[in-house]
């Protein structure tokens, strides 16, 4: 099955002729038509910006900056770029959910005040420690810079110009907001960013019930609005023994739909398309016979089906988390 959506953030490495380079192509796909294109070019001490990418549904996207086009795919989260420069390449990964920074992490659109001036300004901070940032310089230009960010919020950069700065990001309590400040030679600046799509909604929803066969499945519902957003999906029966819930559902099995379409379906957790981000979840089911899913969906209506495997009956309990 193909990806449903490609919401995430995308780090990849540029090389020359097969050398790796200090450059990085970022692409931050907020959702399927909200996408970000960045390239920190330090070889050439230029940075590339383009707003407003399209992807295909096949994940193809181009970018163009002067006289090279950039044709670039993300196909099961990995991005591969290759261009009109013979040997200029880019490759790489989407940044993971889960990692040392994931209190951080999150787009920031904000502002960065400078000594003369207000600024737009936009952070990227991944869940594995990557923070990237840039601000607007002019109508037409921008600068830019990426580093590494530890778990206290200190972090580093390193500018296309060639210059380093150092800062700490604080979140703002009760907010999805970041403030912070960082130095870049001897010149201070401040920012201040909310999180993309940061709204008030409902983040977790759970039901428990008996599961039996044909028409009598567990079938549970829910809509995903305004934007794209990353989804937890899991079924417990035997957990539930545990608890003293008697009759619990030996094997159970989920099917995500989306309408009459099948997107995903699991058996056992352990066999699940991201099983390896699952297992590092604290509420990952903890007996290998149920079911688990952890898939991006864009906006729209789902429907999850949750019966036993052949014809088993039983008590279950579905839920559905909202991981971004």
């Amino acid at each position: 099955m193909a990806q449903i959506s490609f919401r995430g953030v995308y780090a990849g490495t540029v090389f020359v002729a097969g050398q790796r380079t200090d450059s990085v192509m970022l692409i931050n796909v907020l959702n399927n038509n909200t996408t970000a294109g960045l390239v920190y070019d330090f070889l050439n001490r230029e940075f590339i910006e383009a707003r407003n990418l399209v992807i295909a549904e096949d994940g193809r996207f181009t970018v163009t900056s002067g006289a090279i086009v950039y044709n670039g795919r993300i196909q099961n989260d990995q991005l591969t770029v290759t261009s009109n420069i013979s040997g200029l390449t880019a490759s790489g990964l989407k940044a993971p959910l889960n990692g040392s920074t994931q209190a951080f992490s999150g787009t920031y659109p904000g502002w960065l005040v400078t000594p003369t001036a207000i600024r737009d300004h936009g952070m990227i901070i991944t869940a594995d420690g990557w923070i990237y940032t840039y601000a607007r310089t002019s109508a037409t230009t921008a600068d830019g810079a990426v580093g590494r960010i530890n778990a206290a919020g200190e972090f580093t950069l390193n500018f296309v110009g060639g210059t380093t700065a150092a800062g700490k990001v604080t979140p703002i309590a009760g907010t999805p907001t970041l403030t912070g400040f960082y130095q870049r030679g001897a010149t201070f600046y401040d920012f201040i960013g909310g999180r993309e799509n940061a709204v008030n909604d409902l983040v977790n929803i759970s039901t428990r019930g008996f599961v039996g066969t044909g028409s009598s499945v567990m079938i549970a519902g829910f809509i995903i609005q305004p934007s794209a957003k990353r989804v937890f999906i899991r079924a417990l029966g035997p957990t539930l023994g545990a608890f003293g819930v008697a009759d619990a559902l030996a094997d159970p099995q989920l099917e995500l739909y989306k309408g009459s379409t099948l997107l995903l379906a699991n058996d056992d957790w352990q066999t699940a398309p991201d099983a390896a981000q699952i297992n590092l979840r604290p509420d990952k089911p903890t007996d290998p016979k149920e079911p688990a899913l952890l898939v991006s969906l864009e906006p729209g209506a789902y429907t999850v089906i949750l019966k036993g495997k052949g014809t088993g009956t039983g008590n279950a309990l579905i839920e559905v988390n909202q991981v971004e």
